[in-house]
């Protein structure tokens, strides 16, 4: 049976795929769903600046994945703190307890909630065949993220894994934040007259515009039917507790 309400933080579509049809995915906009949402907004906002800065002198293309700077391990570092800071708010606001500080490996729980190894994000300037990111797609395989590792490494061993800190690692790591955000927000940015669009996941749906206008975001389309939401907002929103908390 689909889940007759949503969870916070945790953007799913409809018995019929799409995630906002009808006005069902305005849920992300109450004040209790996300309250801190723009905190993480103008974060990505800042990161995605100055990625197209970067752009100005590095031309996005397959070429340049190899491509490694101070300024790439400046933009790898924050997008993975970004990256990082999604995914603590995501447990923080569902109840989640873990043992000790919280690592990549908890992280790791979200993948089943969000699926986030199917995100696609695409750069819409790009020269080469490399333009669609799927930034977490190894957690679908049960192993880690190398662009994470080469933050990791990057930060605590600098003179032997700068090389790592290329542009391909920072793409992926931006285009992790990206599906986070939508994950959690589809493509609302909390802005003046800011509204959910009818969103289709899938083939049938392509790529829609991501949170920032910049980066395209294309949607999962395997979740199983009872993964999926089907509720009338209209009608949940007048309840005073209309969120659940996930179960991890």
């Amino acid at each position: 049976m689909p889940i007759d309400y949503p969870f916070y933080r945790c953007v799913r579509p409809g018995a019929d795929g799409d995630y906002a049809e009808g006005g069902r995915g305005e849920y992300v906009t109450h004040p209790d769903y996300a309250p801190d949402a723009t905190h993480y907004l103008r974060a990505f906002y800042l990161l995605q600046g100055d990625l197209l800065r970067l752009f100005e002198y590095v031309e996005p293309a397959d070429a340049n994945e190899g491509t490694y700077s101070y300024r790439c391990l400046e933009l790898l570092l924050r997008a993975c703190g970004e990256v990082e800071a999604n995914c603590r708010a995501i447990l923080d606001a569902n109840g989640f307890v873990g043992p000790g500080r919280l690592t990549m490996k908890h992280y790791h729980a979200l993948n089943a909630t969000h699926h986030l190894s199917s995100y696609r994000v695409r750069l819409p300037v790009w020269t080469g065949r490399n333009a669609v990111r799927r930034p977490f797609a190894t957690w679908s395989q049960g192993t880690g993220l190398a662009w994470f590792k080469a933050h990791h490494s990057g930060k605590h061993n600098r003179h032997a894994e700068f090389a790592n800190a290329r542009l391909g690692h920072v793409l992926d790591a931006i285009a992790g934040v990206v599906a986070l955000l939508a994950s959690q927000f589809i493509t609302h940015d909390f802005g003046p007259g800011s509204r959910v669009m009818s969103i289709e996941g899938g083939p049938a749906g392509g790529f829609e515009h991501a949170i920032g206008g910049y980066f395209e975001v294309r949607f999962p389309d395997d979740w199983a039917a009872d993964e999926r939401y089907e509720f009338s907002w209209q009608a949940l929103k007048q309840d005073g507790h209309p969120f659940r908390q996930l179960s991890f």
